[in-house]
């Protein structure tokens, strides 16, 4: 985490975040908009929008909860590139027990 030169906002990557923000919100495309290419969303945005999709399911598989979290994000295919940074987010959240495996669905812990 870097500081930038306004001190309200913290950098993290590649991503500009307000200092005290502890989660980010959920920027789902309106009706008629272009989903944002899943490369300029941040993983931490993806990560919560797993966790949107795992809670209004009461869990899921793997497989299933990445091609949900693309849609809600807009994505309505999941193609490599859309899947590979899902995955990843979906992978940091099982790291950190946020997520775990009820068999072979995905819960929240």
């Amino acid at each position: 985490i870097a500081q930038s030169k306004c001190p309200s906002v913290v950098i993290r990557g590649d991503f500009l975040w307000p200092k005290n923000m502890q989660a980010p919100p959920v920027r789902v495309p309106a009706p008629g908009d272009e989903a944002r290419s899943i490369e300029t969303i941040a993983l931490e945005e993806i990560q919560q929008a797993a966790l949107v999709v795992v809670k209004r399911n009461f869990g899921m598989t793997k497989d299933d909860l990445v091609r949900e979290t693309a849609r809600l994000l807009g994505h309505a295919r999941t193609g490599d590139n859309v899947r590979s940074r899902i995955e990843s987010a979906v992978d940091r959240l099982i790291q950190r027990t946020t997520l775990h495996y009820n068999g072979e669905r995905l819960d929240t812990a």
